[in-house]
């Protein structure tokens, strides 16, 4: 394993970006903070971001938690392969990770993409995960605005990360919009993860087979399997995923809507998501 940063002795450990080598599809980005003896929350990002997207909800969940954030595949400063694209084949990622990790069981906090992993992972392995939090969630159906990420992988500009990126947020996040913009474009423009994110996009557009990126992920009834506390927070500005048919979650699920957020509500109103994230966290606990 290459550490870009040495760990401290301190019990709650610095913020360090790593990259652990063992895993067998490639380098795997991580940070790996807060208390080592803790329960543990994972965090995965959405399309297109990386795990520094969440850094404002990890440190003040690090004094009561083992916090890890990822880098998924072709994201970050992780591998650059995807495999088939499928659903599977990211849940076999995932749980390779957290083995090298030594992560039993978990909470897990995942965005938009993300969403769709975290919701897998719990379905296959239900009794690893201690509660869900998922954030503007895609794969539970209703049409996603496949078109403006379409747009962004094919064409890239800086003009249009900045469309995107002003699409993601809501109305009163306008000073999110040119760091988005600069970051957006270095992925894309990056051969060989903008050719993997294409791929990604691809498999749904071309087969339409795949179960990751077709928004209608689960099929009907299979998410009342859950048995986990699932905590959906929503933007009253999301433009790029909409909320689910709530007949189809199971009766355990808390839907909080944050009222100034767009599709991006942990960079632009992190102290309610931690708030509620939290609170989700702490009822799976006393339930154990």
């Amino acid at each position: 394993m290459t550490v870009l940063a040495a760990p401290t002795r301190n019990p709650v450990r610095k913020l360090a970006r790593r990259i652990h080598d063992g895993h067998s599809r490639g380098p795997l980005s991580y940070l790996d903070i807060g208390r080592p003896d803790a329960p543990v929350i994972v965090f995965i990002h959405g399309f297109g971001a990386d795990l520094l997207t969440w850094y404002l909800c990890l440190v003040p969940l690090a004094s009561s938690f083992r916090v890890i954030a990822l880098d998924l595949p072709a994201h970050g400063a992780s591998t650059t392969e995807v495999g088939d694209a499928t659903l599977d084949a990211m849940l076999d990622w995932f749980d390779e990770a957290l083995d090298l990790l030594k992560v039993r069981e978990t909470h897990l906090v995942a965005h938009s993409m993300g969403a769709k992993i975290a919701l897998g992972f719990a379905l296959r392995y239900p009794q690893r995960a201690l509660s869900l939090g998922l954030v503007s969630p895609a794969g539970l159906g209703g049409h996603v605005d496949h078109d403006a990420l379409n747009a962004l992988v094919d064409t890239p500009s800086l003009l249009c990360a900045e469309a995107f990126a002003r699409r993601l947020t809501g109305p009163a996040s306008e000073h999110l919009v040119p760091g988005m913009a600069r970051a957006l474009m270095e992925t894309v423009a990056d051969t060989a993860r903008g050719a993997a994110l294409r791929y990604l996009l691809g498999r749904h557009r071309v087969d339409g087979l795949t179960r990751f990126q077709s928004n209608a992920t689960f099929a009907e009834g299979e998410l009342l399997r859950l048995r986990c506390p699932l905590l959906i927070l929503w933007g009253a500005h999301d433009r790029i995923v909409p909320l689910p048919d709530t007949r189809h979650l199971p009766p355990q699920t808390r839907i909080v809507h944050l009222t100034e957020a767009g599709h991006l509500p942990h960079m632009e109103t992190p102290q309610a998501v931690v708030r509620a994230l939290k609170t989700t966290a702490r009822i799976r606990l006393e339930l154990s």
